[in-house]
């Protein structure tokens, strides 16, 4: 039920909810791993932010993770990083779990667990554990397979995301990372590409060979971007101190587009301030919406 509830798009009802809230914290102890994960899932996508109940079901997982597939070890760790839970213990699981099956681990499961460790653990807790330089080498070891143009983006785009900042990439490290990725661009969705524009911000590397099919990528998906994707791909152009006027105008386009369809609250807009004075955009805005923005300003 959890699961249909997470799939579907209508808001759960708070009873429903409750109840099934209730009978997880009293059950999920005998729950097998495979509910385990599929629960934890379901919670996820309904964004459940009850802290008792997930350090039940999450301390349930605990002793049945050595019995995970790597697949289900690495998806797991994963949406323990997003139920916003800080429980040393479990991590500290997690983070042996993940250097034990390191050889093993490849393709999304790679990408899921250098996410997590994004996420969740410093480098103070990765050292120890030689998972600083084991995720370096697996990485980079898996490149070739994960740039490959039958593999599919997502895997490659988490860890282009995560690793650079994890693991302290060097410049050379992340051409390696931007030239393995550059073949994926052509074949992802709006939502990736405004991801892969923020992970190459994130990085501070102007690099024209990959930045240039991404321009365009971005150029041609301008109807399909959602509101948040346009205001992240306006902060990120921003960060880079780079931008061609093709891509500005395209930006401009879809930004207009969501103001006049009401799609973007003054909040959004006001994190990204700087961003829409530096190319233009502030001005084009609606005088109500621009007074919305101030109002919201510390």
């Amino acid at each position: 039920v959890l699961w249909s509830l997470g799939k579907s798009e209508c808001r759960a009802d708070e009873g429903l909810l409750s109840g099934l809230a209730h009978s997880v914290a009293t059950g999920c102890r005998h729950y097998p791993p495979v509910a385990l994960l599929v629960t934890c899932l379901g919670f996820a996508r309904l964004g459940f932010a009850q802290q008792v109940i997930l350090v039940e079901l999450y301390r349930s997982l605990y002793g049945k993770l050595p019995s995970l597939s790597d697949s289900q070890l690495a998806y797991g760790f994963f949406l323990f990083s997003t139920s916003g839970l800080r429980d040393e213990a479990l991590l500290r699981r997690f983070l042996y779990e993940c250097k034990q099956r390191l050889p093993r681990l490849r393709g999304q499961n790679l990408s899921n667990a250098v996410l997590a460790c994004s996420r969740t653990a410093t480098r103070s807790l990765l050292e120890p554990e030689g998972l600083v330089e084991g995720l370096r080498r697996r990485i980079f070891g898996q490149l070739e397979n994960l740039g490959a143009a039958s593999s599919p983006p997502a895997p490659l785009l988490g860890i282009y995301l995560a690793a650079p900042q994890l693991l302290a990439f060097t410049q050379d490290e992340n051409l390696r990372l931007m030239a393995a990725l550059t073949e994926h661009i052509p074949g992802m969705g709006p939502a990736e590409l405004s991801r892969c524009l923020l992970a190459t911000a994130r990085v501070e590397l102007v690099h024209k060979p990959f930045l240039l099919p991404l321009f365009h990528a971005l150029h041609k998906a301008r109807e399909q971007l959602q509101a948040s994707e346009v205001v992240s791909c306006i902060w990120s152009v921003h960060l880079l101190g780079f931008c061609k006027p093709k891509l500005r105008r395209s930006l401009g386009f879809a930004l207009m587009d969501h103001v006049q369809k009401r799609r973007i609250p003054a909040r959004m807009l006001l994190d990204a301030l700087p961003a829409l004075a530096e190319l233009g955009f502030w001005e084009r805005l609606p005088d109500s919406l621009r007074r919305s923005v101030w109002r919201l300003a510390p």
